[in-house]
């Protein structure tokens, strides 16, 4: 943080400058992110197609849906460990896949378009597999858990977590309202839903936030270097009216302008 204080040739007018966070990774000008968008759009579009195509290939039969499943004999007493992921792809019924696919959409075409398929689908479908892994135990032996919430979930924590460490134009206590705000608004049940795999969601959300955390401190360095900061020039009158020479003006706008810098840490 940089301040300064100048006198005009009659001494009547000084000039105090800041500097302002203005541009982050994620608020980057859009001609700057076409191609980002085009992959962020294919990519999108073909993962929404997979999960609907197996989703109708499932509702032929019930073995079908069953074969997909994640089911805890299957899986640790029966080897089945594929069924952690493969239960993303399909769905009980038209209204279940209805609710998951637009904000699978809406975070997919985010992640992609900002972060990559490196982060989605690639490392977040691996990572909500093994989220699945920690509340299996949790369920009935020859219970049957489907779908992509858990997925959908890790994602919309993943994204949370990277939009609270380098949005830093927002100080640290509004941020972390914002992130909360959204969690009890999309993620946190209203109510109790028995036929609901709330562990599975919880799990999810829980490894989204992880994975953003991770996702952040690995790439800290890039995001940090995208940043634009812009002087801000305020116009002062009268020197006097500050109670001191320049020089004082300056080392007083520099003590304060350490003290109000931004609180965002990381």
């Amino acid at each position: 943080m940089s301040s300064s204080a100048d006198c005009t040739p009659g001494g009547i007018r000084g000039v105090i400058s800041h500097r302002k966070l203005v541009e982050t990774w994620l608020s980057r000008n859009g001609r700057q992110l076409e191609e980002e968008t085009h992959h962020a759009i294919l990519s999108t579009t073909i993962w929404a197609t997979i999960v609907s195509a197996t989703s109708l290939w499932a509702w032929q039969s019930d073995a079908h849906l069953s074969s997909m499943a994640m089911i805890r004999d299957a899986v640790l007493e029966q080897g089945e460990w594929w069924r952690l992921w493969s239960m993303m792809l399909v769905h009980a019924d038209v209204a279940h896949w209805a609710s998951n696919l637009p904000l699978m959409i809406l975070f997919g075409y985010w992640l992609t378009q900002y972060f990559g398929w490196r982060l989605f689908p690639c490392t977040a479908f691996a990572v909500a597999g093994f989220a699945h892994a920690l509340v299996l135990p949790s369920y009935a032996g020859d219970a049957q858990v489907i779908g992509a919430s858990g997925l959908v979930y890790l994602m919309g924590g993943t994204w949370l977590a990277l939009q609270f460490f380098i949005q830093r134009q927002h100080r640290l206590g509004g941020r972390l309202l914002r992130v909360l705000g959204v969690m009890a608004l999309l993620f946190l049940p209203q109510e109790y839903r028995p036929h609901v795999a709330e562990r599975v969601h919880m799990a999810g959300l829980a490894a989204g936030l992880c994975l953003g955390t991770f996702w952040f401190l690995f790439y800290r360095n890039k995001f940090r270097a995208a940043e634009v900061w812009q002087e801000v020039y305020e116009e002062v009158d009268e020197l006097d009216e500050w109670g001191g020479s320049a020089e004082q003006i300056r080392e007083r706008f520099s003590r304060e302008g350490s003290a109000s810098r931004d609180d965002g840490g990381a």
